[in-house]
């Protein structure tokens, strides 16, 4: 079986990776590798590489914690770029050239629950979670999984929750 994971370079991305290497084939997208999720351009190449995918794993996000008035446009830009469009873009070309058998998005509480500071990422995250509902509905034989964590426990602890995490997901 083989699994794309996105955001493999620190935190979650790098501890699911860890966690499933041993079983598994493993093709990562991180920014600091051959294959950028922020850079468009790369999508395509990355799904045409590696297809045939079985599980793709949407885990890249990136958010900065301020109050929508201190946001800057260009930061509100690279939150939803990179945790909705290139997102959704992935889906469409992995799509395009493979027979998905799952989609695990790494979701946040703050998809569901409105916090302080947290704005755009809740939003982006959201749309994220709603456009694997659509997916769902227009493609039923893919298993689709919006894994919602809290995050205040995921940057102390994001190994040890993610070996259980996936033990129970069963991929």
């Amino acid at each position: 079986m083989k699994i794309a994971i996105t955001g493999t370079s620190q935190g979650l991305g790098k501890a699911i990776k860890k966690e499933l290497q041993t079983n598994y084939t493993i093709c990562e997208f991180r920014r600091s590798f051959k294959y950028d999720l922020t850079k468009i351009e790369n999508i395509k190449l990355f799904a045409k590489s590696y297809a045939p995918i079985d599980v793709l794993i949407l885990n890249a996000g990136i958010s900065y914690f301020y109050k929508i008035n201190e946001l800057t446009q260009l930061e509100i830009i690279n939150i939803i770029n990179t945790n909705l469009i290139c997102n959704v873009f992935l889906v469409q070309e992995i799509l395009a050239v493979c027979n998905l058998k799952h989609i695990i998005a790494i979701s946040s509480n703050s998809a569901i629950e409105a916090f302080p500071t947290n704005s755009v990422y809740a939003a982006s995250k959201a749309g994220l979670s709603q456009f694997l509902k659509c997916v769902k509905k227009e493609k039923p034989e893919i298993k689709i999984c919006n894994f919602y964590h809290f995050q205040s426990l995921i940057c102390f602890f994001s190994e040890h929750i993610f070996i259980i995490s996936f033990s129970l997901l069963k991929i």
